[in-house]
C-alpha cells in the first residue's frame, strides 16, 4: 500500500514536470529527499506499538535534511550547512 502511495506521487510530479515544463531535477530535487522521508514517517506513526518508532524517527530526521536542503537550493546559500546540521542531531535527555 505506501510502495503504491510512493509510486503515485513520484508519477505525479513526473506528470507535473512533463506539464507544467518545470525542471525537478534542478529547482525542486529536495522533494526526491522529502517526499519518500515524510511517507516514512507517516508509515511509522500509524503503526501501533513500538513498531514504528524507528521509521518515525528516520522518516523526521531525513525529511528535516530535505527541507533545509529545499531552504538552501532556494536561496544559494550552501554554507549554512556549517551550522545548519545541528538541526538534524539527536537530542538526549539530560543526565541528573
Amino acid at each position: 500500500m505506501t510502495l503504491g502511495i510512493v509510486l503515485i506521487v513520484v508519477g505525479a510530479l513526473l506528470f507535473v514536470d512533463r506539464v507544467v515544463g518545470i525542471d525537478l531535477a534542478s529547482a525542486g530535487w529536495p522533494l526526491f529527499v522529502i517526499v519518500p522521508a515524510s511517507c516514512c514517517s507517516a508509515w511509522g506513526v500509524s503503526m501501533t506499538g513500538r513498531e514504528g518508532i524507528g521509521l518515525a524517527v528516520g522518516g523526521g530526521i531525513t525529511t528535516v535534511v530535505g527541507l533545509i536542503l529545499a531552504v538552501q537550493n532556494a536561496t544559494g546559500l550552501w554554507a549554512t550547512w556549517a551550522y545548519a546540521w545541528a538541526l538534524v542531531g539527536r537530542a538526549e535527555p539530560a543526565s541528573a
